[in-house]
């Protein structure tokens, strides 16, 4: 691909985020790289997070298969692509990346997102790896509170299944097997399951007479279901289980019925139903029907969720596979909560640790099954010292660590960026008036993490130091400013006029007598960064003064719309941009 003198621009927008890539006229190409900070969830005994491979599916040309590579790491074991079945990483040489895993991915696996797995590399009870920056010091520890004891009891649940197909396009089979999958890595054998459904239209089943072990055999056979619903006869058949088997456990409602057509009838509904639950049964609503249902059946979706405290998830059926991987995670993760308070307290033996943050709530009411995440600043000697402190049903807690180095993983700058990112999180939550935005606007890039105030221009690591570049920045200015950059007065001044303009403006630089005009660069970018067009020099009226002119056209001649433009400046002594604005 030749280089583009465009850039590419990422902002963050609402609760996401915008690529921008120039050009993107016919016939050209662009390769773009994006870099992703994601979040990662722990458990026990895995590290998962999901990864946006979905966005594959934007691409204008068919992408026929893709590569999934992963760098080899003593750390981290080898990886597992959730819900892939009969598919593993094998260990390659690549040209590119060196010694890698890959894993190649045909189309239909990229419709939705993916989730990699790794086992979790506790160490006993902690993970904590250490990264010494040029200037600051990061760490990152996760705590398992498992280990001290603090553990939920092992599940008990009942899948019933009141589906009729024709209500939605995702097949039986297709839940059974994300059932299987997600619960694989979420469940353990020691959790336990039943499965109660229709065997035909007159008759709710269940799959087994007592409760099994959660485990892949037991999985083997799908049940035989017929597509019926009723969704009272389903429950109150998944509660007689659960009543003459020793009144423990919870009931994971999969439905797609629209049989409760009025409030009265719901109401009788939920009210035969919750009569008969034991205490501290939960009632978990996983609503599979295209368009929610009709008003009735979703109230009493709602409040049977509600009344019972369980979770709802409603699943639209564009989210795919990956909708349907996290509703039942998020119900899996809903039966284990066992609430609390919980605290790390980092120090070090000679030194401090400071300007910590808790990657999740720990100060206030929590889960306390989940590993507790922390990442912060130190200075001073090894060894670590960690205070882990709970409190659950009133009772106090607290284990004193120390980890050594050779206890100790080797970090690397993924903690400053973790770090960067809930600093930058904290500041915006807190902003107050333009000083405080330049604040967040220059620690997002020193620290190259995106803000809501600041975009990133990419160009193409290509680009040579002595290479004709016109907006070609140093590479840790990878910000746009949509306003002047000041510049002091030795290095130039900039006057414009008339400004606004409607077809021509002259534009008048003044600069410092020994700045090579050869060296220079001028150019003109549009409000979202891309490059439009090019200033005329008319003349060297002095050593220090400089005359130009824009006839605001593009490179190719043409006329551009009334807007803002921007006038870049870029010299040996620095830069700056002066704002043109053309009616």
């Amino acid at each position: 691909m030749d280089r583009q003198t465009d850039p590419s621009l990422l902002f963050e927008q609402d609760s996401g985020f915008q690529l921008r890539i120039y050009p993107l006229t016919a016939e050209e190409r662009r390769k773009v790289k994006i870099t992703i900070l994601l979040p990662t969830d722990w458990d026990s005994d895995f590290v998962n997070t999901t990864l946006p491979t979905n966005i594959l599916g934007l691409s204008y040309e068919e992408v026929p298969s893709y590569r999934f590579l992963v760098k080899l790491n003593d750390e981290w074991s080898m990886p597992d692509l959730v819900g892939i079945d009969n598919q593993e990483f094998t260990a390659i040489n690549d040209s590119e990346f060196g010694d890698v895993l890959e894993l190649i991915l045909d189309e239909d696996e990229y419709n939705s997102n993916k989730t990699i797995a790794y086992e979790a590399p506790f160490e006993a009870s902690i993970y904590l790896n250490t990264h010494e920056g040029a200037d600051d010091n990061f760490y990152q520890v996760v705590v398992n509170p498992a280990e001290f004891g603090i553990a939920p009891s092992p599940k008990k649940m009942v899948f019933c299944i009141d589906l009729n197909i024709s209500n939605t396009t995702t097949e039986i089979a297709t839940i059974w097997n994300q059932i299987k999958e997600v619960g694989n890595t979420l469940l353990t054998e020691s959790d336990s399951f039943n499965v109660v459904y229709h065997s035909n239209s007159l008759v709710v089943d269940q799959l087994f007479d007592t409760w099994k072990a959660f485990n892949s055999d037991n999985f083997d056979e799908l049940p035989l279901i017929t597509g019926s619903t009723n969704v009272q006869a389903s429950l109150l058949q998944s509660t007689n289980f659960i009543n003459n088997n020793g009144e423990k456990g919870d009931i994971v409602l999969i439905l797609d019925s629209n049989d409760l057509f009025n409030k009265d009838l719901a109401n009788q509904v939920l009210n035969q139903v919750t009569s008969a639950l034991p205490e501290e049964l939960a009632v978990h609503v996983f609503n599979f029907r295209q368009g929610n249902g009709n008003g009735f059946q979703v109230y009493f979706n709602l409040e049977i969720s509600n009344q019972t405290g369980g979770y709802y998830y409603y699943l639209n059926d564009s989210w795919g596979i990956n909708g349907i991987n996290q509703g039942l995670a998020n119900i899996f993760n809903q039966m284990e909560i066992i609430t609390g308070y919980e605290e790390i307290y980092t120090m070090l033996a000679e030194g401090i640790c400071l300007h910590r943050y808790d990657l999740q709530d720990g100060y206030c009411t929590s889960s306390l099954h989940r590993p507790i995440k922390q990442v912060g600043q130190f200075i001073g000697n090894l060894p670590f010292e960690i205070d882990y402190t709970t409190i659950v049903y009133g009772e106090v807690n607290s284990q004193q660590l120390t980890i050594n180095e050779t206890a100790m993983a080797t970090g690397d700058t993924l903690n400053e960026e973790m770090w960067a990112w809930s600093r930058i999180q904290e500041m915006e939550s807190n902003v107050s008036g333009s000083a405080g935005i330049a604040e967040i606007v220059d620690f997002s890039m020193e620290h190259r993490v995106l803000s809501k105030y600041t975009a990133f221009l990419a160009v193409e690591p290509s680009i040579l130091p002595d290479e004709e570049c016109f907006g070609c920045w140093e590479y840790q200015d990878y910000t746009v400013f949509t306003e002047d950059i000041p510049v002091s007065d030795d290095l130039f001044e900039i006057q414009a006029l008339p400004n606004p303009f409607v077809d021509k403006v002259l534009i008048n630089l003044k600069m410092s007598a020994d700045t090579d005009i050869q060296k220079m660069k001028f150019a003109i970018y549009e409000q979202l960064g891309r490059l439009v067009g090019q200033p005329t020099i008319l003349q060297r009226l002095s050593a220090e003064k400089l005359q130009l002119t824009w006839d605001g056209r593009d490179g190719a001649g043409n006329d551009l719309p009334a807007g803002t433009y921007y006038l870049s400046v870029v010299s040996e002594k620095g830069k700056g941009n002066y704002k043109l604005l053309k009616i």
